[in-house]
């Protein structure tokens, strides 16, 4: 039972205590799918507008502020690249760490912060740090006394590296930059496992041409279902970066004799169908294009020199005139995202 209220007074508004304790169980909450991501986003508007304070930070402050970064990053770049031969190992190795840890020092202070601008700002920072922190560790492993051989499994263990600390900031931070680091990660480590194997005496692995592309793919298939299923966040984002992923990887596989534009075909045919399924935006554009892409490519593949390439090309662009008209329908009839 609701107690009484005073005529005419309001209301006491949660305290900046409570609203933290909200925002952090609404990552929990949206983490083991209790409630969606659109849910969370309409919560954290509502929470942020009962909070009293100062004004929220304007997008052109914001923007004027990672210029300011941006100009920062790169005087540094161009004080330091040219001398970059004269500087110690060790100082390259203590310069990097140092710089990583300030990054990520900063950003965990900024990370409580109610304001959605800083909590941005916050996840750059920790992007930055990433960023430094695979400069260290390729310094380690690349950057080797002379004399020495960089190991086989080097690259694999950098990939690895950064993807996984990037998928622990992601728990921590909701950041798309972070994402895309830990796709990148993820790529050069299934990349780096394959060259290892070959050079452990897997030839199977590289007479097999098309494995690079088929490696790519099925990592960004895995951020495309985890981002499907809420368990990648920000939904959309692990969602555009799979969706863009898929499209991108038979490319690695064009080698192959016809295959990679047969490939590239199927995936853009599968992401179409699955957009309409789901109704998601992203999935749709990035299927429209890769149909376009390869399927011109696979016609003039296998059709090249014949007096049936325009009739193919021709046919090939009804037909995605059609899959076009169709789409748009669906998403104006279902809502798509």
């Amino acid at each position: 039972m609701r107690a009484p209220q005073i005529e005419g007074s309001r209301p006491s508004r949660p305290s900046d205590r409570e609203h933290r304790a909200i925002f952090e169980h609404l990552d929990t909450w949206e983490e083991r799918s209790l409630v969606s991501h659109e849910q969370v986003e309409e919560i954290r508007r509502f929470e942020e507008k009962q909070q009293a304070g100062a004004p929220r930070i304007p997008l052109i402050t914001e923007v004027v502020a990672y210029l300011g970064a941006a100009l920062a990053v790169g005087a540094v770049a161009a004080l330091v690249g040219p001398h970059w031969d004269e500087i110690s190992h060790g100082q390259k190795l203590l310069g990097s760490a140092v710089i990583a840890i300030a990054l990520v020092a900063a950003g965990a202070m900024l990370r409580g912060t109610r304001e959605p601008a800083v909590r941005r700002l916050a996840g750059v920072l920790w992007t930055l740090g990433l960023g430094s922190m695979t400069g260290f560790l390729a310094l380690v492993l690349f950057d080797l006394a002379p004399g020495k051989e960089r190991a086989p499994w080097s690259v694999f263990a950098l990939g690895a590296a950064v993807g996984i600390a990037a998928w622990v900031m992601l728990r921590l931070v909701r950041c798309t930059p972070l994402l895309v680091a830990m796709f990148l990660g993820s790529v050069t480590a299934v990349l780096g496992a394959g060259v290892w194997a070959t050079d452990a005496g897997w030839t199977w692995v590289d007479d097999f041409t098309p494995w690079r592309g088929i490696a790519i793919l099925i990592v960004s298939v895995s951020f495309l279902v985890a981002g499907l299923r809420g368990a990648l966040t920000p939904r959309i984002s692990a969602i555009t970066i799979g969706s863009v992923g898929a499209v991108v990887a038979p490319m690695f596989s064009m080698e192959a004799s016809g295959f990679g534009a047969l490939l590239g075909v199927g995936v853009a045919a599968a992401l179409l169908a699955t957009s309409v399924w789901q109704r998601n935006t992203p999935m749709l554009v990035a299927g429209a294009i890769g149909l376009f892409v390869y399927l011109v490519a696979t016609i003039v593949h296998y059709l090249s020199g014949t007096v049936g390439v325009p009739l193919a090309l021709l046919l090939s662009g009804g037909a995605l005139l059609g899959v076009a008209v169709m789409t748009a329908r669906l998403k104006r009839f279902t809502g798509a995202e």
